[in-house]
């Protein structure tokens, strides 16, 4: 029985049209523009023609009955029959559609933003009510590396002091002792640790005890707007729960519609089943958190050195469940089921479909109970949907066009959640499957996934090589397809991913995947030799990667191309692949990999002058000395426990055109001051690696110096003495710790270096306190600096007034969120600053402070964003600083605003 094709060009340019159109209407709204009066009266003038076509093909439709009846009778003229405009009726129709998708998108993406400008105005408000009691209902909840992360939805006030935001994003974070606590008590008798842990699950409605501030994220050049992007979904407040404790159940809602009901059921159902289907998983076994990572889409047991091993080789993917594991899913359960009904020997290419209905039928459901069970993210559910929508093209005896289907797919998707245009793991998912089809890659009785190249590996008429090939090129086809994302996002590029995958991708999807999810049923009845069994393929992936990529020369990209070259670049290569010529392709992909890429992002600081950057890290340090030929990095920001963060800081850094660290300067072991070190030294080329020198028995600094050693980067533990540092034409005096002091805590054993840059000096002060500034002063050390960053984030235990006065700053920088939730900066010390005339950097208020140093304009400083009213207490630092006056008009480059002393 011959198979239909019914997508040719005309359905596929119909279908990317609409998809298109919706999506330049989401754009358009989130640049903040209008409904466009003249696409109005477009579409009101295709409407009209629709309707006039309609009309007439109303009335002809008994003659159009007549021509094609002569037509079978043979007597027919060619098309000389057809109705004169059908295609002007086609093309008002097509038109008006677009018009409607455009609308569409638009209005799904105001909403949100509307909403979001609402909470915004009620989220202000909460400042004179410290904790509030809210009912809510929780829509979703991830676990990240930072802690627990929980959407709430619906919540109004329970405490009648006034109106609540709408939408919070409440998170907690757990150290790594409580984290640790928590899974002991889990693995030993299934309860969970803390009341929120157990009762802020999707779909439960609870009370809470909440603090609520502004929903900001960092503003630094190269990082993304986390305020719009969370204002996308209509979210504008994020929230704190007051203890963990401080939660309770409630019933559900009565006067809830049917439909609420469904989804709240349905999201709880999955939360429930993945904590009960993880919880006979701990404590099994090395690959444990590979398995719950592949079989429930659960990464939380993933260790450090897991993550960093498979992104090392451009594997990451392999770890977060995506359309790839559910396109093996479905492929396993399709094959499973041929091989129970015995068709398996009378399966051939050409045979008719209709035997194989079952097992299509039978995948489509595991591929929906497994995007269930997984958290259905967009990668999953634009896989599932694909998999049903060819699943029915074969059931109907029909070959969808990929094109098509794939824009179909994201027409569904942009529709229900608008602002997943914006995601960056949306846009990786369907660049992904865009590139197969335009390499040529994805054919369209093929399925939408490279594990179709896979699964030729059972086909005897296939030659090994042919299969490798194939893989090979949906592997590359992938990598250039992704690389302008990646380059983008200022993710990595490693040069060896295709050919990783092409070995990984196999194992993966035919071998470890079947037994993860076989380990989830068997983990809940045996714990013997068995289950280590069907352990064993996830700990032996596990420990190959962490052996392959540790015996991998580290290296750094030398970011010598922007996102526009790489994007001319990957285009070559796809065209190259789909004419055939795949080793063309891989000459192109290794170009673009070891060259590497800045990130995208628009706007960055002047790099011309030399100048020193104090990124806005939240309740951390970081700074960047820039001289004419040499760079410093002093502190990288804070990070979890495991040394995971600074991926923001190595994006700034980028964005503002580094290729090279000459030195790293960690302060002290503060998780706050050392959370981005790990990942500044695998992102760059280091010099040298500084740390306090009365602090090596620190256990944080230990593993930074290994991790040091491992890349070949020297480390110096340094102490004070009189001599100065010449790092190119920088200047850098180590003014502590001493090697007569012995014995301090972290912050009073931190460095603290004075630097001269382009003829002024700055000194930073790490997180000493008192004792260390009397014990500076004591020694006669010549503290007078141009800039001060201040100590301790601007605590009140720092910067004494005779300090002040023996350095005699003319700014001083404060390091710090805009937000005092700990009472830093304090506003002791910011009113002692401004009685003395010292003009204030604050990067929680103004984001990242560059401070540059010119000799015939002397200080300028400018910062990155918007001022924002940020408040200690009742009042606001603005009003507290005197030398703090309202600033000019924005510095060129977007830099926001700029002031000199």
């Amino acid at each position: 029985m011959a198979r239909i094709h019914v997508s040719g060009w005309g359905g596929v340019v119909r279908c990317i049209g609409l998809a298109s159109s919706l999506a330049a209407g989401i754009a358009w709204a989130d640049l903040g523009g209008r409904l466009p009066l003249a696409l109005v009266w477009l579409w009101a003038a295709c409407s009209l023609a629709t309707g006039v076509g309609l009309a007439r093909a109303w009335v002809r439709a008994p003659v159009r009955r007549s021509i094609l009846e002569s037509r079978a009778a043979g007597h027919g003229h060619g098309d000389r029959g057809r109705p004169a405009g059908g295609r002007t009726l086609r093309f008002a129709s097509f038109v008006l559609s677009c018009g409607l998708a455009f609308a569409a998108g638009f209005d799904g993406l105001r909403a949100p933003l509307e909403a979001a400008r609402r909470d915004a105005r009620r989220v202000s408000l909460q400042r004179s009510v410290p904790v509030r009691v809210v009912d809510a209902r929780v829509a979703e909840r991830r676990t990240g590396v930072w802690g627990d992360e929980v959407r709430l939805i619906d919540v109004r006030a329970a405490d009648a002091a006034g109106a609540v935001p709408s939408r919070l994003a409440l998170r907690w974070g757990r150290s790594a002792a409580t984290a640790r606590a928590g899974d002991a008590v889990r693995a030993r008798c299934c309860t969970p640790f803390s009341r929120a842990e157990d009762l802020l699950q999707p779909g439960a409605r609870v009370r809470l005890g909440l603090r609520i501030a502004p929903l900001r994220g960092a503003r630094n050049p190269g990082s993304a707007d986390r305020a719009r992007a969370e204002a996308r979904r209509g979210f504008a407040g994020r929230a704190r729960l007051v203890k963990p404790d401080w939660v309770v159940g409630l019933e559900p809602e009565a006067g809830a519609s049917m439909l609420v009901r469904l989804a709240d059921a349905t999201r709880s159902g999955g939360a429930t089943t993945r904590s009960r289907l993880a919880t006979p998983l701990a404590g099994t076994g090395a690959g444990e958190g590979l398995v719950r990572a592949l079989a429930l889409g659960d990464r939380s047991g993933l260790d450090r050195e897991t993550r960093d091993a498979f992104r090392a080789l451009g594997l990451s993917h392999l770890l977060a469940v995506s359309g790839l594991h559910v396109g093996f899913v479905a492929g396993l359960a399709a094959g499973l089921w041929l091989r129970v009904a015995g068709l398996r020997g009378r399966a051939g290419r050409h045979a008719p479909i209709t035997p194989f209905a079952g097992a299509l039928c039978f995948a489509c459901m595991t591929a929906a109970l497994y995007a269930w069970l997984t958290g259905a993210a967009v990668a999953v559910l634009r896989a599932s949907m694909l998999f049903g929508l060819f699943a029915l093209g074969r059931l109907g005896l029909r070959v969808v066009a990929p094109g098509a289907a794939l824009a179909c797919v994201g027409l569904v998707i942009l529709v229900v959640d608008p602002a997943s245009l914006f995601d960056v793991g949306a846009q990786l998912s369907f660049a992904a499957c865009a590139a197969l089809v335009v390499a040529g890659v994805w054919r369209p009785a093929e399925g939408p996934e490279p594990q179709s190249a896979v699964v030729r590996l059972g086909k005897q008429a296939s030659p090994l090589w042919d299969t490798v090939r194939e893989m090979l090129r949906a592997s590359l086809a992938v990598s250039l397809g992704l690389a302008p994302l990646l380059a983008f996002s200022g993710l990595a590029l490693v040069p060896s991913s295709p050919l990783l995958n092409v070995l990984a991708i196999p194992f993966t999807g035919l071998v470890v995947l079947p037994a993860s999810l076989l380990a989830i049923p068997l983990a809940s009845v045996s714990s013997g030799p068995l289950l280590a069994i069907v352990l064993w393929p996830a700990e032996l992936l596990q420990t190959a990667a962490i052996s392959v990529a540790g015996s991998i020369p580290a290296y750094a990209n030398s970011a010598l191309l922007t996102p526009g070259i790489v994007t001319v670049l990957a285009a070559v290569g796809l065209l190259a692949l789909r004419l055939g010529a795949w080793r063309v392709a891989a000459l192109f992909w290794l170009l673009i990999a070891v060259s590497g890429s800045v990130p995208g992002r628009s706007g960055a600081f002047d790099p011309s002058s030399p100048a020193v950057v104090f990124f806005d890290v939240g309740q951390g340090d970081a700074a960047l000395v820039r001289g004419h030929s040499a760079a410093l990095v002093i502190d990288t920001g804070p990070g979890p426990a495991d040394g995971g963060g600074g991926m923001g800081l190595v994006r700034a850094l980028q964005t503002s055109g580094l290729r090279r660290v000459d030195a790293l300067a960690v302060t002290h072991g503060d998780l706050d001051h050392r959370g981005g070190a790990r990942r500044v030294l695998e992102s760059f080329p280091v010099g040298e690696l500084w740390l306090p020198g009365q602090s090596r028995d620190d256990p944080s600094l230990q593993a930074l110096e290994a991790r040091a050693r491992r890349l070949a980067v020297p480390t110096r533990w340094l102490v004070a003495d009189a001599s100065t540092r010449l790092l190119g034409d920088l200047a850098v005096s180590v003014l502590w710790p001493t090697r007569l002091t012995p014995g301090r805590s972290r912050n009073e054993s931190s460095l603290v270096l004075r630097v001269g840059v382009g003829g002024s000096d700055f000194l930073f002060m790490a997180d000493v306190g008192h004792e260390v500034e009397q014990a500076l002063l004591a020694g006669g050390t010549d503290l007078t600096a141009d800039v001060l960053k201040l100590a301790h984030h601007g605590s009140r235990r720092s910067t004494s007034e005779g300090f002040l006065r023996a350095v005699s700053p003319g700014i001083g920088v404060v390091s710090a969120p805009c937000e005092a939730s700990r009472g830093l900066p304090s506003r002791i010390v910011l009113e002692r600053l401004g009685k003395v005339g010292v003009r204030i950097g604050w990067t929680g208020r103004d984001g990242a402070v560059r401070i540059a140093t010119d000799s015939s304009l002397g200080l300028q400083m400018t910062s990155w964003g918007e001022r924002r009213d940020c408040r200690l207490g009742s009042e606001s630092p603005r009003r507290i600083v005197q030398g703090d006056r309202p600033a000019p008009a924005p510095a060129s480059g977007g830099q926001g605003r700029s002031e000199r002393p």
